[in-house]
């Protein structure tokens, strides 16, 4: 799962990738579980003001890191955005989990 802003939510809508943004870096963080990505999303973003999408990310990707507690919000991976070129981000449906 990635906690995402309205601007990135819409570029991956509008492509069906995952880009570098402007606000954002050469990579991207993922959650392992909703409740941390919403930990993610609101102690970065704010309450309210990030959107979730889902991922399957490749964790034999050359770039591939992972925490077991990130920040203490719980267990969360890095990938380079050239790691990420197959990958297909898809909004987050409640529930769907």
């Amino acid at each position: 799962f990635r906690a995402v802003t309205q601007r990135e939510y819409e570029q991956i809508l509008e492509t069906g990738a995952f880009e570098v943004v402007r606000e954002g870096s050469e990579g991207k963080h993922f959650a392992d579980t909703i409740e941390g990505v919403r930990s993610f999303g609101e102690a970065l973003v704010g309450i309210g003001r990030f959107r979730v999408i889902e991922a399957e990310v490749p964790d034999d990707a050359p770039s591939f890191f992972q925490w077991i507690n990130l920040d203490g919000r719980g267990p969360a991976r890095f990938l380079h955005i050239c790691d990420l070129k197959d990958v297909r981000p898809q909004p987050y449906e409640e529930g769907e989990t």
